[in-house]
């Protein structure tokens, strides 16, 4: 930080939950996650999603057409605007519609990284909760971390 006592990180990455290579996937989003991500990003991001059909048909419901992956994405939109944590986070809730303003979220750059909920991002969180409770228990954080990096290259792109 501006002072210089603290260590920040702001190293900022996701990993969809079928990216390919020999990442661990202890590192990787659930597809309820990347689901839950969309619906609640910007509309703008939305219909993007929905120009390209496998990935409209992915997240917005399987061998839909354009218009019941709306709704589908209206209805998921309504029921993720019922959750608590997801209203705490949210940007904006309009009082009136009830609903969470598809937006970015209040402290982070974007819902994938809000909903993370891969393995590693629940140790960071279960870790650092433990932590706070005992300073005098410290976990071996890079042995763990060192556990779930690759222990080989990536091969060469073709």
């Amino acid at each position: 930080d501006a002072t210089g006592k603290n260590f920040l990180d702001f190293t900022d990455f996701y990993v969809l939950p079928n990216a390919p290579g020999i990442l661990n996937n202890a590192w990787k989003l659930t597809e309820k996650a990347l689901c839950d991500s969309f619906c609640l990003e910007r509309k703008a991001f939305v219909d993007i999603a929905m120009q390209s059909p496998p990935l409209m048909s992915r997240v917005f419901g399987n061998n839909v057409d354009k218009k019941e992956a709306y709704k589908f994405y209206e209805k998921r939109l309504a029921a993720l605007s019922e959750d608590p944590k997801i209203i705490e986070a949210a940007h904006t809730f309009d009082s009136e519609t009830k609903l969470v303003r598809p937006n970015k979220p209040k402290y982070c750059m974007c819902w994938f990284m809000e909903l993370d909920d891969s393995g590693m991002s629940q140790w960071c969180l279960a870790t650092a909760k433990a932590y706070a409770e005992n300073p005098n228990i410290i976990p071996d954080i890079f042995g763990y971390i060192d556990s779930k990096l690759p222990v080989e290259a990536l091969p060469d792109a073709p």
